[in-house]
Order: structure tokens, then C-alpha cells, then sequence
């Protein structure tokens, strides 16, 4: 951390965020976490139209799989995928939880799921 001036006396210093600390709406921006967190654990990145989609996929592979991220678009992007809501509900049916959320680009997220 940079050196600072000394504070006048009698003066409390500032809070000043961490350089860390996350935005609100940093899934609004891009993450250069997204490109190396899928290579870093070896999961597959998925993306299903819908919640029927991921339910199938899980269907077959829940048994035998270590995980995914699932690619979720924002509603601004006007493309069609499962909902974070449907993601959460469907990976607990099957014994799964959710994981950590890194945004991937403009207009989608990638969300990890993988058995408990």
C-alpha cells in the first residue's frame, strides 16, 4: 500500500474501499475470471435454452459429471437461456448446489454448479 501523509491532528481518518472490493453491478462488466476459472477446474461451460434443457442434461449426467458452469444471458441480451431461479431449483433436485457466479461477457454470466 503507497505511503500516505501523516492526518492533520485531531482529523479521523477516511474509509476508503479496499482495491478489491467488488462494485454492486460488477456483473454488469466483464471478468477475466470467467475465461480462466472454467481451464483452472476443468469444467465444461454449458448453455440450455431453457429450464426443460437443463433439467434433461442433468438428468443424464448428474451421476457422473464433477460439475459445469452453466452460460445464463442477461434479459438485455434478447437471447433465450435457463434462469439463475431454474439453475438453483434443478441442481438441489438432483443433489447439487451452486457455486461461484463470474460474469463472461456483455451480455452473459457463467454460473457453477457440481454435486455437494
Amino acid at each position: 500500500m503507497p505511503d500516505q501523509p501523516p492526518l492533520p491532528e485531531g482529523q479521523p481518518p477516511t474509509a476508503q474501499p479496499a482495491p478489491d472490493a467488488r462494485r454492486p453491478n460488477a456483473l454488469d462488466e466483464p471478468s477475466e475470471a470467467a475465461t480462466t476459472l472454467d481451464d483452472a477446474e476443468g469444467l465444461d461451460i454449458e448453455q440450455f435454452a431453457d429450464a426443460a434443457a437443463l433439467e434433461s442434461w442433468l438428468a443424464t449426467h448428474h451421476a457422473t459429471s464433477h460439475g459445469i458452469w452453466v452460460r445464463l444471458y442477461r434479459p438485455r441480451s434478447g437471447r433465450r437461456s435457463v434462469d439463475y431461479d431454474d439453475v438453483v431449483r434443478l441442481s438441489r433436485a438432483v443433489g447439487w448446489r451452486t457455486g461461484t457466479r463470474v460474469s463472461a461477457d456483455t451480455e452473459s454470466y457463467l454460473q457453477r454448479i457440481r454435486p455437494r
